[in-house]
């Protein structure tokens, strides 16, 4: 019998599965950031994502056409899509001063015990903060 990878866990925000989907400056680092690991987010993710695709559309950035493949293509990827805690979200939303949108992404590396992949740098600082502090 062959032993196989175990993939770690890797939390993965809409800004950079959008800008994978979307073809966007930094799409290529966000394939290589995404490469390799279980990808795991909250079920937010689905909306957001859809929300990029709709802004791009309004920007005439992309077509509906467009924006269509490539939500097709997001469903393809292989994104654990899970759920939070409402009573845990809104304690790290108040605590980082986050959108609970955000929030979320930060609740899931933390029940994972997982990194958060972002392009946010607003996300990414708090997210760094805030992990800093959980284990000092």
């Amino acid at each position: 019998m062959t032993p196989y990878a175990v993939r770690r866990p890797l939390v993965v925000d809409s800004s950079v599965v959008g800008a994978f989907l979307f073809g966007e400056p930094r799409s290529d680092e966000a394939k290589a950031r995404m490469d390799g690991w279980a990808l795991t987010a909250p079920r937010i993710m689905t909306y957001e994502v859809a929300n990029i695709g709709m802004n791009k559309i309004r920007s005439a950035q992309t077509t509906l056409e467009s924006a269509a493949e490539a939500m097709r293509a997001f469903g393809a990827l292989s994104i654990e899509m899970v759920d939070v805690s409402p009573d845990r979200l809104l304690m790290i939303a108040a605590t980082l001063k986050l959108s609970t949108y955000d929030a979320s992404y930060v609740c899931v590396a933390e029940e994972y015990g997982a990194p958060l992949a972002t392009f946010d740098h607003a996300l990414g600082r708090a997210a760094l903060a805030y992990f800093s502090e959980a284990s000092t």
